[in-house]
């Protein structure tokens, strides 16, 4: 079959190449998708779930993804969820992103914070 043992080699590679997708998504199940597809194409063995979990993890919480907090929903509307949004925008404007950075922010995280903060219809 053609196909190699995962090896530390290996997973030292699919770090690497995981990085910029855990720079966009804080699922891990996305993740961990990302990595088994990758391993079939490069045809190599899976290893154990917890090894994907692992790998996975250490992805999405690696110093180049130190800003995925930025990334993540502002919560329920609570005052310390509040807050906490308020220092995230209070980080993105200290590091000094521009608008066209901030525009590459994903539609979907745009339309999260749109619906969390909107004032329902209460009219009926």
């Amino acid at each position: 079959m053609g196909m190699e043992q995962f090896a530390a080699t290996h997973y030292r590679s699919l770090a690497a190449w995981l990085e910029p997708t855990a720079m966009q998504t804080t699922r891990g199940l996305v993740l961990a998708r990302a990595v088994v597809e990758e391993l079939r194409k490069r045809r190599i063995v899976l290893p154990t779930v917890a090894v994907i979990e692992r790998l996975c993890a250490e992805a999405a919480t690696s110093p180049y993804s130190s800003l995925a907090w930025l990334r993540s929903p502002p919560g329920p509307p609570t005052a310390r969820a509040i807050l906490a949004h308020v220092e995230r925008l209070g980080a993105i404007r200290e590091i000094g992103l521009s608008i066209r950075q901030t525009a590459k922010l994903s539609d979907q995280l745009r339309t999260q914070n749109s619906e969390l903060y909107s004032t329902p219809d209460t009219h009926h």
